[in-house]
């Protein structure tokens, strides 16, 4: 499975595009973080990527990081370790807002 992407809406900001939206994650996280194209939450290229992070979760997650390189996005827990494979994230989501063209 993949992680989902919702509620997406767009807006410019300055000369970027910017897109808001929630993600939620699967059943099975991935090491390395989802593969979530650009394109999935409206954007050609993402260059600014901002998580609003649920405070209580299961399993409890501090940090969500935007792979610029890669295209993905990637979580980690109460250590800022990632979380580990295979971690059911499907009760997860998180609000972000995206900035690109």
């Amino acid at each position: 499975m993949a992680a989902t992407v919702s509620n997406l809406d767009f807006s410019v900001d300055g000369d970027k595009r910017a897109t808001i939206g929630t993600i939620t994650g699967d059943t099975s996280y991935t090491s390395g973080g989802y593969a979530i194209s650009p394109s999935a939450i409206g954007l050609a290229n993402v260059l600014d990527f901002a998580a609003d992070l649920p405070v209580s979760s299961v399993p409890a997650i501090r940090a969500a990081r935007w792979d610029y390189t890669n295209n993905k996005l990637m979580f980690f827990d109460q250590a800022f370790a990632e979380i580990a494979n295979g971690i059911d994230l499907s009760a997860y989501s998180l609000k972000f807002r995206a900035l690109g063209w």
